[in-house]
């Protein structure tokens, strides 16, 4: 029997062998082994949803929580006065909701911005990281980004008290910033850019205007704008153009209007109106001011920041989009869309910008809700989904 949700001190797990007249708890005699997934030793066993034992073997035990499973073959130990042995067993099934995937193209492929455990640097896919989540995790990581032209250097944000970090050295260490704009401590954390050149950092709290820095977060100033970013359950999210370090772009995906700056986010003005309740809005690597929104009723595309938009051909509705590496040198990046191509759902690949598409699932892999799309920046066709509650998958091209 498990307890439920005891959060400041985390679930507790009671063993009796004599029909629940007397029990013993099993959590503070235990040990833990962590070493398939580092990251998971730091938490809290919670949201002990199911506790099940092995009708064939009484030693065998296994419980679920809020990150994954843990399962031990001495589930009788606490009677004998030695400690439960649980072992982390959760091997490609992590129960995660990511918030932020990025592949910058110079250090680790991959780091992500995690749910309630923070996120990670990823650098061996097989592997869960061996340094665990970025440090300190800072509980929900809604949102990460770096620099185009120094990838070196990262943002993202938190649920800390600081509601932001900084790093310099690829996502391998973080520092805290030294100040925050009222509005991020007080409504919530939001989303986070770094301009191309790493030299500004634009943020988007919940529930207000956003807020830039020039100096790396030790201050922040008010953009002037009309808009106020949601303060409920949506995201919105601020994006760096990929080669003009001055211009930056949300997408208002309640009221369908996108907004851009060009002058480093001191101002933000609304550039056009498009569909609402679209996904979020991308900037293709390599191409000033192209900006690409998925919407309910197709694909936008605008090839000059964000002044004119025109509906790609074929998608009749896309929900999240994401840029890789491009196939060719010197070609266009690859685009991969959750949508629907002529009539027919699926998770697409285009190597030409739109123009064709190639379905990379099937109705027998498919993958729920994806919060996130992106592709690989240095290997063409590779792709990160990320999901609503199981994790990062990571997608490889066929090979013929």
């Amino acid at each position: 029997m498990t307890t439920l949700d005891r959060w400041t001190q985390g679930d507790e797990i009671f063993r009796t062998t004599d029909s629940g007249a007397t029990w013993k708890p099993v959590r503070a005699s235990s040990t833990w082994d962590d070493s398939s997934a580092p990251y998971a030793g730091k938490l809290k066993p919670h949201w002990m949803g199911v506790i099940a034992l092995d009708p064939f073997d009484s030693e065998r035990a296994w419980f679920v929580t809020g990150y994954g499973l843990w399962a031990t073959k001495q589930a009788g130990a606490v009677d004998r006065g030695a400690p439960t042995p649980w072992v982390f067993a959760n091997d490609g099934l992590e129960e995660t909701v990511v918030e932020e995937l990025v592949s910058p193209p110079a250090g680790a492929p991959l780091i992500s911005a995690i749910a309630d455990i923070g996120g990670f640097r990823h650098n061996d896919f097989p592997a869960s990281p061996r340094a665990g989540a970025h440090q300190p995790p800072h509980g929900n990581n809604p949102s990460i980004a770096f620099a185009e032209r120094v990838p070196s250097k990262l943002v993202r944000t938190h649920s800390g008290p600081a509601r932001g970090a900084l790093s310099i050295d690829g996502g391998t260490t973080w520092n805290d910033f030294t100040s925050a704009p009222s509005a991020a401590r007080a409504n919530g954390p939001g989303t986070i850019a770094l301009s191309a050149d790493g030299k500004r950092v634009i943020w988007l709290p919940k529930g207000s205007a956003p807020y830039f820095s020039t100096d790396d977060g030790a201050n922040w100033s008010k953009s002037a704008t009309d808009f106020v970013s949601s303060g409920d359950y949506r995201t919105d999210v601020v994006v760096a153009d990929r080669v003009n370090a001055d211009k930056f772009y949300f997408y208002d995906s309640v009221g369908g209007r996108v907004y851009a700056s060009t002058d480093g986010g001191a101002h933000f003005s609304m550039s056009a109106k498009i569909s609402a309740g679209g996904g979020a809005l991308r900037v293709a690597p390599g191409r000033e001011g192209s900006l690409w929104v998925p919407a309910p009723d197709g694909l936008f595309v605008s090839p000059d920041a964000g002044m004119h938009f025109a509906k790609v051909h074929d998608v009749m509705a896309a929900a999240q989009i994401g840029f890789g590496a491009a196939v060719a040198d010197g070609g266009p990046p690859t685009l991969f869309m959750l949508g629907r191509v002529r009539g027919i759902p699926a998770l697409f690949r285009s190597d030409d910008l739109g123009a064709s598409w190639s379905a990379i699932s099937d109705a027998l892999h498919k993958f729920g809700y994806l919060k996130v799309i992106v592709g690989d920046s240095r290997v063409p066709g590779r792709v990160y989904l990320g999901t609503g509650g199981r994790g990062i998958i990571v997608g490889e091209p066929a090979r013929n």
